[in-house]
């Protein structure tokens, strides 16, 4: 009986523990905590635009010494093979084997150009180079003709300052074969940027009024040019010589309008912007042994 009394209060135990916990559960339910993680993500789209604008210039090898440099207002023009300038001087008479530049100053101002090895860049003929050895006993570089000088004062290259000091200007060339573009890149797009038209540069050079025999063909400096159009197709001529002459046009393509200054005193200049394709022809109507050839190429 004794054991009996004992289960049963062990039953009853129990039961207040079972009772007590199931009213704790039901009074406080079970609580789930859900974490949720919220990952954001930028994306950054960065577009990187590089322009690139220079002066147009035609190299050669590494090793030329004689070069081609675009500038506009000027055209195309030879320098050295670091890119000093080269001049001739209107008063010096081609193929004579001399030049005017004899006095101390014009020596000092006007140093010489000669380089022994002539390495040229696409464009540029090794005919039209030559070597005269002057009254001095220096051996001074030729182009069609003309002594070769460097202006004391174009201090770094692309310098032009001596044009048109003292009668000396730069040897304008005509364009080179080879074609060099200036363009603008970006991550995104490519477009082209052109060179706005300039001038080519023809020089008539004192004496050129004589007669044939004392310039031979070379009453226009230079004689023949080709330019392109949207480069350098307006053309200007100066006159250096000491008396009046004209820029006649003798034949120009179809669709193309003649040209005719009329009178271009000295020390004057003459202009005309060309823009259809082919071959000019042009003389002095004053001096008519006086002729010139433009050839102007599409771009």
């Amino acid at each position: 009986m004794a054991n009996f009394k004992a289960v049963a209060a062990v039953f009853v135990v129990l039961a207040v523990i079972f009772g007590t916990g199931t009213a704790y559960f039901l009074a406080y339910p079970a609580v789930t905590k859900t974490t949720t993680t919220v990952t954001t993500t930028t994306t950054r789209t960065v577009v990187s635009t590089q322009s690139i604008t220079s002066t147009v210039t035609a190299a050669g090898p590494p090793s030329a010494t004689v070069n081609i440099a675009y500038k506009s207002g000027i055209g195309f023009y030879l320098t050295n093979g670091t890119g000093f300038s080269l001049y001739f001087r209107s008063t010096d008479k081609p193929n004579t084997g001399t030049t005017t530049c004899t006095t101390d100053t014009c020596e000092k101002n006007w140093p010489v150009f000669y380089v022994s090895n002539l390495e040229l860049p696409p464009g540029l003929n090794s005919s039209a180079f030559g070597v005269i050895t002057a009254y001095n006993s220096t051996k001074i570089a030729t182009y069609d003709g003309f002594p070769l000088f460097y202006w004391l004062n174009d201090v770094k290259p692309g310098d032009t300052l001596g044009q048109g000091i003292g009668g000396f200007h730069l040897v304008t060339v005509p364009a080179p074969i080879t074609s060099v573009t200036t363009s603008t890149t970006s991550t995104t797009s490519s477009t082209s940027a052109s060179t706005s038209p300039a001038a080519a540069k023809v020089q008539i050079p004192n004496g050129a009024s004589s007669n044939q025999s004392s310039l031979g063909n070379l009453g226009f400096y230079p004689n023949t040019i080709t330019v392109v159009i949207g480069v350098n197709n307006t053309v200007t001529w100066t006159n250096n010589d000491v008396t009046t002459h004209t820029i006649t046009s003798l034949s120009v393509p179809a669709g193309a309008q003649a040209f005719n200054d009329g009178s271009l005193g000295p020390g004057s200049t003459f202009s005309v912007t060309l823009t259809v394709a082919g071959t000019y022809e042009y003389h002095c109507a004053i001096h008519p042994w006086m002729i010139g050839k433009i050839i102007v190429k599409s771009p």
